[in-house]
């Protein structure tokens, strides 16, 4: 999230290392309080700007927009001791930032193509990353996006079977929806279309070694479970676009 620093220098300010007035105890209580979301901050380590950092760019649009929001509301704009940066025309920025960012298709929008056990995926993966638990979202996505193609091949009555791949799946979507047929002719998006088959056939082995799906030994590191979830929730925002 590209506004993150500006939300946090100019909007908050960072004095001595100090982000805005926030300590330890309010900085934990700020998350519940002006944003309605529960974060442990024991999840994440550093000084209380960093974890603030961690938190917000680790989060889904929706719940970013949250964290804007209420800040927003708990650092007002003519506070007696805000920073110089602190200005209206800052403040109309950040509320269309979050604005924007709530349009977006976040783990917790229900696809128009689901199924219950899509939607059950999609909360309790919201709801892992919006605790601080990047990890625990994989598996939750996984079967998200594995259960959406199903639903999409079942409801458009796309021949597929029942054992197949999320990457096989994603072809059978790509070569007969007529509204996807008419990219392949771009040679450009036809790579595209084949890279994000390549991820789509890495999800699988991530999900299976290392997530939490079973006891694995190692697990996927908390930055590229975010990169595991932002990317499944490209290709279905892209998806949900078309069909």
């Amino acid at each position: 999230m590209q506004e993150a620093m500006k939300l946090v220098n100019q909007y908050i300010g960072v004095t001595g290392g100090y982000l805005g007035d926030f300590s330890y105890r309010t900085h934990g209580e700020f998350y519940p309080e002006f944003c309605g979301l529960e974060i442990s901050l024991e999840s994440f380590e550093g000084t209380t700007r960093e974890k603030f950092l961690s938190i917000l760019r680790g989060s889904t649009p929706g719940v970013q927009a949250k964290i804007i929001r209420g800040t927003l509301a708990r650092f007002p704009v003519e506070h007696p001791n805000r920073p110089d940066t602190r200005t209206w025309d800052l403040f109309n920025e950040l509320t269309f930032i979050a604005d924007r960012l709530e349009k977006v298709l976040t783990v917790g929008s229900v696809p128009n193509f689901s199924r219950e056990a899509v939607t059950a995926a999609l909360l309790e993966a919201e709801k892992a990353q919006a605790e601080g638990n990047p990890i625990g979202a994989v598996d939750r996505m996984h079967t998200v996006i594995h259960g959406y193609l199903i639903s999409v091949c079942n409801q458009l009555d796309f021949v597929h079977n029942k054992e197949d791949t999320i990457s096989k799946l994603f072809k059978v979507i790509r070569r007969n929806h007529p509204k996807i047929l008419k990219e392949n002719g771009n040679p450009n998006m036809e790579k595209l279309f084949n890279s994000f088959s390549n991820i789509l056939d890495a999800l699988s082995p991530i999900r299976n070694n290392s997530s939490l799906a079973h006891p694995n030994s190692e697990l996927v590191g908390e930055a590229e479970a975010i990169l595991v979830s932002n990317t499944i929730r490209t290709i279905l925002q892209y998806l949900d676009s078309k069909i």
